[in-house]
Formats: structure tokens, sequence, C-alpha cells
């Protein structure tokens, strides 16, 4: 049953998508313009959320992170690519590609979050969620409500970040939670003072602000699964401007330079070590050095630069 907007908006009375069919119209000026673009600017800033997404499953896949974490990249790109569908044409059908996508980024997470073990604990959860996710939409888009609607996203998102706080609130922790609830923020603002607040497009921030926390959060979970649960060594959450990402140090051979870390062979180290010299251990990544405390022996050749 399609509902008719109970906010239709001031601006153009149609564009090139007609009439509204979608339960919601928000604050931005319909069709104030572009022609093809009901929302301009909720339109365009969808293209962060596919970008951080299309981003963040490349990143997990390249360096091995988990399936879990490609799924929750692939699924942020699909949450954008509905909401530009959504804002673009406000019809209720891609209202619909929109905001179930939502629902399952947050299911997704959630599931990484309980069923982080390395071996597993659940194995029904993963349909119990599935199955949620078509009972809950079929109802929603049937005749549902988007007060129950949000209530649940909502919901399910403070259990997010609550139940991932059992990780530990290091910085990573902290950045993606402050930049959710900022966007969460900006959206309510957005839609309980309109009249106010037009002119300042938050329920674009919203979407900029929710690409960003999301992919913070999803390498959040992916550090703390590799370093946490898998006892990896070599896992980093580094930040580049403010924003975290899981990497992993890659070790490669190089020629001796100056600002490198000299290794001996292992017949050497054992020389040194059967012949009382001290030994002092260095943990770099994955790797332990044990170094003479004094100045190594001129036959160490082997140097390892990480980056």
């Amino acid at each position: 049953m399609l509902r008719q907007a109970h906010h239709p908006n001031q601006g153009p009375s149609s564009g090139f998508w007609g009439p509204v069919t979608a339960s919601l119209d928000f604050c931005e000026l319909n069709y104030n313009i572009a022609y093809y673009l009901a929302e301009f600017y909720n339109s365009i800033s969808n293209i962060a959320m596919l970008a951080f997404g299309a981003y963040a499953y490349y990143h997990m896949r390249k360096y091995q992170l988990g399936k879990r974490f490609e799924v929750m990249g692939l699924t942020l790109a699909g949450v954008g690519i509905g909401s530009f569908l959504f804002h673009a044409t406000l019809k209720f059908e891609a209202q619909m590609l929109d905001e179930c996508p939502m629902l399952s980024l947050v299911l997704t997470m959630l599931y990484a979050i309980i069923e982080n073990g390395k071996e597993k604990k659940y194995p029904l959860l993963p349909h119990l969620m599935v199955a949620f996710n078509i009972v809950f939409c079929t109802w929603y888009a049937s005749d549902g409500s988007y007060a129950v609607f949000q209530a649940t996203f909502a919901s399910l998102a403070a259990i997010v970040i609550l139940y991932a706080a059992s990780f530990g609130m290091d910085r990573g922790a902290m950045t993606s939670n402050g930049l959710f609830l900022a966007a969460y923020l900006a959206w309510n603002v957005d839609k309980l003072f309109c009249p106010f607040v037009e002119h300042f497009q938050l329920h674009a921030a919203w979407h900029v602000l929710c690409a960003v926390s999301v992919y913070s959060k999803i390498n959040f979970l992916a550090y703390h699964h590799q370093k946490d649960i898998l006892g990896r060594k070599n896992v980093w959450l580094t930040f580049h401007c403010g924003i975290p990402t899981c990497t992993i140090e890659q070790r490669t051979k190089s020629a001796r330079a100056d600002s490198g870390v000299s290794c001996s062979s292992d017949n050497s180290l054992k020389a040194m070590g059967e012949s009382g010299q001290g030994l002092t251990e260095a943990v770099l990544g994955d790797l332990v050095l044990k170094l003479p405390a004094s100045d190594p022996p001129s036959g160490w050749t082997e140097t390892y630069l990480f980056h």
C-alpha cells in the first residue's frame, strides 16, 4: 500500500519523477535545484556512503580482514545507492531501498560483535537476523509506521555501540561513536526544526557523518577482531585526517639502510646466545627481533622495512 507523504515540501510542484509517494518528505525544497533530483543535496551527499562503503570493502578484501567486514562495506555502499534513489525520486519503492538496507547494516554489525570468536557459537544467528529483516521490511512496506522504523533502527544502533564498548573505548571507538551521535542529532534537528534550519542541509550532513562513522566502526571492529580474537601482532589502527583504518604491516627485504633494523641469521643468533653475548628482544609487528646489547656484528646483512 502506497502512503501519501505526511510532510509535502515547498518548491516546484513536480519534477521529472512526478508527485511524491514516499511517506517522508525532508526539509530540503523539492526540485529546487535540479529537475531530475527531487532533493539535490540529500541525493548527492550519498556519494560519501558509496565511496566509504566501496573503499571499506576493497580494504577489507585486500588485507583479508574477514568476510563479515567485506559485507559491511558492501552494505554501506548499498545504503548509499538506495538513499540516493530515494532522495532523487521521493518514491515509496525507493524509500524501501534506503531504509531496509539500513537495518541490514546494523544487523550485520551486531552479528560481527556477537559472533566474534574463532569458532561460531550461534550458527542460527545470521538466519534469524535475515528472517527478522525480511519480516520487518515486509510489514513496514505494507502498513508500517516510520516512527517504528526509526525506533527500531535507533535501538539496534544503540545496541551496537554499547556492545562494541566491550572491546574497549579507544580512539577508534570514540571517533565512530561521536560521529554517529552528531549524525543522529543532525537528522533529528532537521526533522523537528525544519523552518529554522532548512538552509543548513542537516539531512545531507547526516549522510556524510554516517558514512564516516560506519567506516570507522567497521575498521574498529576489524582491528579488534584481528588483534584480540585472532591474536595477530602486526595489525594497527591508523588515523588519517582523524579517520581510523585497520592496517596490516607488510614486511619486505631491502638493502641495508641507515634507518633500517638489521637482523642476523638464526645461526648467528644461536652462536651469540651460546657465547653469552647479551641479547635484547624487540617486537615489530609480528616479527620478534633479538638484538645484541652491544653494537651488531658486521655479518648482519638483512634489513626489514615496515610500511
